[in-house]
């Protein structure tokens, strides 16, 4: 089975993997381009110390301003996932602690990388990294 099935499979059973952002740089926004393409994969958000630039780079990719919404704590990005929002936040750990399986670190800082990768283990989480 090709991961395209896979994915397709996913949204059929209504269970995508639920994915969060950590860094809206260069590399956050090329994600953010295909993420909202592709076919089973669900953003869940976005964390970036300037909620601005994570607004601003999801807005450049094609997401409607009304699919974004601003949350300040694990609750509030749990509940966004659950009405089909990307919520964007500051705060990264409480990214990590919310519902979902993947977190995709891309900050750039390998200080901030390791800190976030290593709780997101801790916490059960599937880790992409892109940090070096």
């Amino acid at each position: 089975m090709s991961l395209y099935s896979s994915l397709r499979q996913r949204v059929a059973e209504d269970r995508p993997i639920r994915i969060g952002l950590i860094g809206a740089g260069k590399f956050g926004t090329m994600f953010l381009a295909q993420a909202r393409l592709t076919p089973g994969m669900q953003l869940v958000g976005v964390a970036e110390l300037d909620l601005e630039k994570a607004r601003q780079s999801c807005m450049r990719t094609g997401w409607p301003q009304d699919a974004l919404a601003i949350g300040n704590s694990t609750a509030a990005i749990n509940e966004g996932a659950r009405r089909k929002k990307v919520i964007l936040t500051e705060d990264a750990n409480q990214l990590i602690d919310s519902d979902l399986d993947v977190i995709l670190e891309v900050t750039g800082i390998p200080e901030a990388g390791t800190i976030h990768a290593w709780k997101a283990l801790q916490s059960g989480k599937h880790v992409i990294m892109v940090t070096v």
